[in-house]
Formats: C-alpha cells, structure tokens, sequence
C-alpha cells in the first residue's frame, strides 16, 4: 500500500483534507466512522500503528466555504 503521512502535529498523525461541503460535515459532526467510503478511517489507523500513536486525526478544510476543522476519531479507531 502506498501512502504517506501529511504532518505530525505535537508528536500526532495529522492527515491533511480537502473535502466538499457535504463531505465536510462528515468531518465537523464527527460521523465520519459512520460512512467512509474512501477507507479514511482504515488509513489514518495504519499510519497511527506505524508510528505508535493513538491520538491522531484529520485536518479537514471545506473548499466550498473555507472552514476547517480537526476530527479525531480517538482511540476507538
């Protein structure tokens, strides 16, 4: 599988989006676990397993209005 992490933020993954309004909201009202299909949660705990943490999450800007947001599935994930 190829990929590779976005940032590390105060020792944490952070994986970088941009995401559509309606995407968005899957990120701003953390429903996300809910209704993945680009497996977002499934790369974000690959990348969490390979650097030991457990507090990462996705930094999400909304390219239709400019907002941004910080989702953190927690270690539920």
């Amino acid at each position: 599988v190829q990929g590779h992490i976005d940032c590390k933020v105060d020792g944490e993954v952070v994986d970088i989006k941009t995401a559509s309004n309606y995407a968005y909201k899957k990120f701003s009202e953390q429903t996300l676990r809910d209704d993945d299909p680009f497996g977002y949660i499934a790369q974000l705990s690959g990348y969490e397993e390979a650097e030991g943490t457990t507090e990462g999450g996705f930094l999400v800007i909304n390219k239709e209005t400019g907002q941004l947001c910080l989702y953190q599935p927690g270690e539920s994930q």
